[in-house]
């Protein structure tokens, strides 16, 4: 019995420590990120370029070029919030488009189920021309049945005026698992004449062939002389989708069919735009139009509805978010628990070049308590650098990410009453231990707490992709989460009132007044200083849309004088405007 005894407790003293070690392995799998970053592709050829969308459970799912003798020219990886691989994702990633492709800068979006989409511009030198490719895979980066593995043809046109060009390629989901995809395109050039770079674009319909109603090379969505590029492409959840060129918002149909324009103002540069989560779209832009005469620049945001027409509210000039002596310039935006959130660099002078952002609510409005000139997140003597990338940090704010001049990649946040917390230093929270060639990519939210970072990476001479997580709270490298956040509660306008038509008029112009609700609703019309001219409606209507008209004469009947006046409804909580202008 002694001897069993001894030789139990022995066994058991094994199997504890046993236990112990692998306790300690896992506990270790799972530590912190390292304070340098997470290298994900160190192979011995360059891997850069990487991009990232987020995956169930918090993961991100990454992608990057691969320039090595490798079968693939774009791999993936999946990568928890803890910083370890995915459950069977390999170490170096999964290929994904095979040779002969030759990717430029892919371009991501989801395929509107639970897959992938990607485009290119496609330099490849054997296996077919040069030109718009793309791919569509699911969750697991396997390529979807009739999609080609080096990526499907969507257009190689070549005219002896040219074709599509390595500018700004763009994709967005139909809705129904294939792509809407638009790019630059230089083959309307006239002979022997200054180059013209128009907009093209093509559907690619679920199954990776092109749909028969559009032309087989693509359909031209501009034209003239001059450089137009695509800077955004948004879905509309309708099976259509927003173009945001350099001076347009062009809403059309899955037939390409031209639903509507909204013409940026004449000084505008540098859009970017993202979908508003509810069929429409919001869209920042430097604007100059007070540059001569104040002088200053500015930075301005509009939200779009269907026919890419201003939402109820919303001026159609654009709301105005900051205005300085000072060079504001490379806005971006991110929608946030409703409202959207717009990041600028303002520099030039002194003091400091300083990151900025403000925050305005769905109606146009600002929401209360942020400062009027935007709350700064990040200032430094150095030189701050290019954009900063923007993500909703999921209570209602946002989170950024920027490179600064030396040491060069850090974060911040500002919450959605215009704070930033305590954890985030004035120059920004360091996300990268090293000083040198680190090169700031992407920035993807996980949906929890966080956002990852995205890099390339040059600590070893060759180009490499490294990551990097850091939460809300201000914490490099947790492993933590916390419980999504419930989705924002989106309460509809009470009122809506139409563009009136005409606009301008030397007579009557009608409208349409819409109601979500029954209400008390009164409509009336003002002129600049804000005097009452005519009320057309005071009275409870029932829910439903009704057609209204102005004869252009006040209460007492005599006609207005030429000049901007404004016709406004209110309902319930919700106030409305439009522009009518009276002509001679």
């Amino acid at each position: 019995m002694a001897t069993d005894y001894a030789a139990f407790m022995s066994t058991a003293r094994r199997t504890i420590l046993f236990a112990a070690a692998f306790l300690l392995m896992a506990l270790t799998a799972f530590a912190d990120w390292p304070s340098s970053g997470l290298p994900i592709a160190t192979g011995p050829g360059d891997d850069s370029r990487p991009i990232g969308i987020t995956a169930p459970g918090g993961d991100l799912l990454m992608f990057w070029n691969e320039f090595a003798a490798s079968p693939y020219v774009l791999r993936a990886q999946r990568v928890t919030i803890q910083g370890t691989l995915a459950s069977g994702w390999p170490a170096g990633g999964r290929g994904v488009v095979s040779t002969p492709a030759g990717i430029g800068v892919p371009q991501l979006d989801t395929d509107g189920s639970d897959g992938y989409l990607l485009a290119w511009f496609d330099f490849r030198a054997s296996g077919g021309s040069r030109g718009i490719y793309g791919i569509r895979i699911d969750a697991e980066t396997a390529v979807r049945p009739g999609w080609n593995a080096s990526g499907t043809p969507i257009c190689t046109t070549s005219t002896p005026q040219g074709g599509p060009l390595n500018d700004l390629v763009r994709i967005c989901p139909d809705g129904a698992g294939g792509a809407f995809v638009a790019w630059t395109d230089s083959r309307n050039t006239p002979p022997m004449s200054v180059l013209v770079y128009d907009i093209f674009a093509q559907h690619i319909l679920r199954d990776g062939t092109l749909d028969p109603a559009w032309p087989a090379e693509g359909l031209a969505m501009t034209g003239g002389a001059g450089y137009k590029y695509p800077q955004a492409m948004i879905a509309d959840s309708q099976g259509g989708f927003f173009l945001v060129s350099d001076d347009s918002v062009t809403h059309r149909g899955s037939d390409a069919e031209r639903l509507g324009t909204w013409g940026m103002p004449i000084y505008s540069s540098q859009p970017e735009a993202m979908s508003d989560g509810a069929g429409g779209l919001f869209v920042t832009w430097h604007d100059c139009r007070n540059c001569l005469s104040i002088p200053e620049d500015g930075i301005y945001v509009m939200r779009l509805g269907p026919g890419a027409q201003p939402r109820p509210s919303w001026p159609i000039g654009g709301v105005q978010v900051a205005a300085s002596s000072r060079d504001d310039r490379n806005p971006t935006l991110t929608t946030s628990g409703g409202a959207v959130v717009v990041t600028w660099l303002e520099t030039g002078g002194s003091p400091d070049d300083v990151f900025k952002a403000k925050r305005v609510e769905a109606n146009g409005s600002f929401t209360f308590g942020w400062p009027t000139g935007g709350r700064a997140f990040a200032k430094s003597s150095d030189i701050l650098d290019g954009w900063p990338l923007i993500v909703p940090d999921g209570e209602g704010g946002a989170m950024f990410a920027f490179r600064r001049n030396l040491p060069n990649l850090f974060g911040s946040r500002v919450t959605s009453t215009g704070t930033v917390p305590a954890a985030f230093p004035d120059t920004g929270l360091s996300l990268c231990s090293l000083t040198g060639d680190q090169f700031l990519h992407d920035l993807v939210s996980d949906g929890l707490n966080g956002a990852y970072v995205l890099w390339d990476d040059q600590r070893d001479g060759n180009w490499d992709v490294y990551a990097m997580r850091f939460t809300r709270a201000g914490e490099v490298g947790s492993t933590t989460s916390d419980d999504p956040p419930p989705p924002p509660t989106v309460t509809l306008p009470q009122v809506a009132l139409s563009l009136p038509v005409p606009n301008p008029t030397f007579g009557s112009s009608a409208f349409k007044l819409s109601l979500s609700a029954s209400t008390r609703t009164r409509v009336e019309v003002l002129d600049l200083s804000g005097r009452s001219v005519i009320t057309l409606l005071d009275q409870t209507m029932p829910a439903g849309t009704l057609d209204l008209e102005w004869d252009g004469r006040d209460r007492d009947g005599r006609s207005t004088p030429p000049g901007m006046y404004l016709l406004r409804a209110r309902a319930g909580d919700d106030d409305v405007a439009q522009r009518i202008v009276r002509l001679k």
